[in-house]
């Protein structure tokens, strides 16, 4: 029985990882931070390597779309859409 789902979405899929009963909320919470960080670090190199491609208002709408789903939080979509209007 799946207690908890955490949905990862890329350019090309989103994958899905369900937590059992089994695992405790900071199990839960450590994986989240751990996926959470390592998508920081990769968007940092690609942002890096594209030269800026990527419209920061399509990130934006992207951002909103993770928010309305649960995946950030609305201080994190906050932060990073200020940080993206910087860039318009």
């Amino acid at each position: 029985m799946v207690f908890k789902k955490i949905a990862i979405e890329t350019q090309s899929a989103t994958y899905g990882i369900g937590v059992t009963n089994s695992h405790d909320s900071n199990e839960l919470q450590a994986m989240v931070n751990f996926i959470r960080e390592k998508s920081r670090s990769s968007r940092g190199a690609q942002d890096g390597s594209a030269g800026g491609e990527t419209d920061p208002l399509d990130r934006i709408d992207k951002l909103k779309e993770l928010n309305e789903k649960g995946a950030i939080s609305d201080e994190e979509f906050e932060q990073k859409k200020d940080d993206l209007l910087d860039q318009v």
